[in-house]
């Protein structure tokens, strides 16, 4: 039977930069996570921004690229060599800057100083368009404010859970990761991200004021 794959979660690069919490799988084939501050558990993310820079740090016969994607919060780190053909022959293509669409997977590097980063192993890269990076921002937003509304059940618990949390009404999922950022991060600043939805909020709709709690005219 065929493991169902990781669904790509939808994710401002300013959260998932803020990461330092990497749950290791079980055995060769198992899957790794990045958790989120506001507990999403990221193995496959799916990315929309622009690509604006670019840079080939193997061979003109064995490429490997290295790009940065802007969403506008923050920026995300890409990375893609022989291991994913498709990705690095669409990169090898684009100029920056451009829109693109990002699948890939989570990948986290610590330094010898201890630092923790986090980057993305494209899988596949795509030319987009305005309207679809518009869309992008529009359902990152409603996924993190989804996140932030359990982050602050949880922190409001004695000791949270996840059947805690999906009695409340949120998925599986995100229940687990929630449970486990609380633990790592004990407290994490959910005003921040609140601040990151604002920002994208001004992206997307630049003639318009917003304040939290979001107005239920959104597109």
């Amino acid at each position: 039977m065929m493991k169902a794959r990781e669904p790509a979660w939808r994710v401002f690069a300013s959260e998932f930069n803020a990461s330092t919490l990497e749950i290791k799988g079980e055995g060769e084939k198992a899957p790794s996570y990045v958790v989120t501050p506001l507990g999403a558990m990221v193995n496959r993310l799916f990315i929309v921004g622009i690509l604006t820079d670019i840079q080939n740090l193997g061979t003109e016969q064995e490429p490997y690229w290295r790009a940065t994607v802007s969403d506008g919060t923050d920026r995300f780190y890409i990375y893609a060599g022989k291991y994913a053909p498709e990705a690095s022959s669409a990169l090898a293509k684009i100029e920056p800057p451009s829109f693109v669409a990002v699948i890939g997977k989570s990948r986290t590097y610590s330094s010898d100083e201890g630092k923790f980063y986090v980057s993305v192993r494209a899988e596949k890269v795509l030319s987009v368009d305005e309207g679809i990076k518009d869309n992008w921002l529009l359902e990152t937003i409603r996924a993190t404010l989804r996140r932030i509304d359990a982050m602050e059940e949880a922190l409001q618990m004695e000791t949270p859970s996840v059947q805690s949390l999906v009695n409340l009404g949120f998925p599986a999922s995100l229940a687990d990761g929630v449970v486990r950022a609380v633990e790592h991060y004990q407290n994490p600043d959910v005003n921040r991200f609140r601040g990151t939805v604002l920002e994208a909020l001004e992206q997307l709709l630049p003639d318009r004021a917003f304040d939290l709690p979001l107005p239920q005219d959104l597109p």
